[in-house]
């Protein structure tokens, strides 16, 4: 369901515990759940139960002890196993980012079209010269007295302006250029892992199981599915209990899906074994590993996981004797 990190992720959470089967579960199936015995499973030299730690950075050499995953969640990267007080390098959890796509070519400019061209009027013709004054009678004797001046004739009429040319016709549109093509949309890249520490209903992280008679407890519904969407999950639920011959009993998990016609496909994966403890002689645990997807309809679905007692072993332990958690990686796909 991860991409080809998340898968190696997943690989190495099957490291805190012995995978005996892997099957698809129902709670029909609860009452004949198949179990097998192992020698050992987890840490053996060092007090304690190996468990799946989270937080924001990288884990401190004082945080978890030998046998233990982190997850970081602010980078999504998962460290583990740790050994001999070390944390080994780092995984991603994220997968790769999609390329660009690239650019269309630019569409080729139209051609200018032709200027237009005028004809200038020709010029009108000269005005005719006005008439010359008359000229004096001739004087006797003496010279006579200069006689005065004839006026000036009048000016020609100015000539008519000659008339403007046509103008030229306005030249042809050249062609539009060609628009160039879109380029391909690159692949999306990874969407983000949603880290969720499950509860139960009406209490914490820390589940408790206590029946004289075949039973389940269940978490709260989480995940908050959206609607016409596909995702993926991983959830990892563990347990202990301090109880002779627990590998003999019947124990179950299988997961649930509200949401109207909306599609749950999973696989389980089961191990269980002992380990020393400071409390008591011997301490028992179990993990269970659900892998699988969800088409989401119309309408906001949500994911339910339960621990199953299939034949009432647990009657009278307390919340501290038979303790349960559970958390889950969900991702769009």
């Amino acid at each position: 369901m991860f991409p080809t990190k998340a898968s190696k992720i997943l690989a190495l959470s099957t490291a805190l515990i012995t995978v005996l089967s892997t099957s698809t579960y129902t709670s029909a199936q609860a009452n004949t759940l198949n179990k097998s015995t192992i020698n050992k499973a987890g840490r053996v030299a060092t007090p304690g139960i190996n468990t799946l730690l989270s937080g924001k950075g990288a884990p401190k050499s004082t945080t978890g002890i030998d046998g233990d995953f982190y997850i970081d969640t602010s980078k999504m990267n998962i460290y583990g196993p740790k050994v001999n007080g070390k944390w080994p390098a780092a995984v991603s959890m994220k997968g790769t980012a999609g390329t660009n796509g690239t650019n269309g070519t630019n569409g080729l400019t139209g051609a200018t079209g032709a200027k237009g061209t005028s004809t200038a009027g020709s010029d009108g013709a000269p005005g005719l010269p006005g008439p010359s004054g008359p000229s004096g009678p001739a004087g006797s004797g003496s010279p006579g007295a200069t006689g005065s001046a004839g006026s000036n004739g009048a000016s020609g009429s100015n000539g008519t302006n000659g008339t403007n040319g046509l103008p030229g016709s306005i030249g042809n549109t050249g062609p539009k250029g060609e628009t160039g093509t879109v380029g391909l949309t690159g692949p999306a890249g990874s969407s983000a892992v949603v880290v969720i520490d499950l509860t139960t209903l009406g209490g914490g992280v820390d589940w408790g199981l206590s029946s004289s008679s075949p039973t389940e407890v269940s978490s709260n519904p989480f995940g908050n599915l959206q609607p016409n969407k596909n995702y993926r999950f991983t959830i990892i639920v563990t347990g202990t209990v301090n109880r002779t011959g627990f590998d003999t009993l019947p124990v179950g998990s299988v997961v649930t899906l509200n949401g109207s016609g909306s599609v749950l496909n999973f696989s389980t994966h089961y191990g269980h074994g002992n380990v020393s403890s400071a409390t008591y002689v011997s301490t028992y645990s179990f993990s269970f590993i659900h892998e699988g997807t969800v088409s989401v309809s119309d309408s906001v679905s949500s994911l339910v996981v339960s621990v199953i007692d299939g034949g009432g072993w647990s009657a009278g332990f307390s919340t501290f004797a038979f303790g349960i958690s559970a958390k889950a990686f969900i991702q769009l796909a």
